[in-house]
């Protein structure tokens, strides 16, 4: 076991259904469709972006 994970409690309070449902306390997925479309910038397709990679998963090769 590493340094870093040996010390990890796990939360008593995580709630696993919410967790693999997608869903959190009290909000429906309706509401958080809404929310990140008001809050996050939109893209077309084919539109040209600047950024840095941060990270490349075995996913995305």
């Amino acid at each position: 076991m590493s340094e870093l994970t040996k010390n990890v409690k796990p939360l008593d309070d995580f709630n696993w259904d919410e967790f693999e449902n997608g869903t959190t306390a009290g909000v429906s997925k309706e509401e958080l469709d809404k929310a990140y479309d008001e809050t996050l910038n939109k893209v077309a397709d084919h539109q040209v972006v600047e950024g840095t990679v941060i990270s490349v998963d075995k996913k995305e090769r």
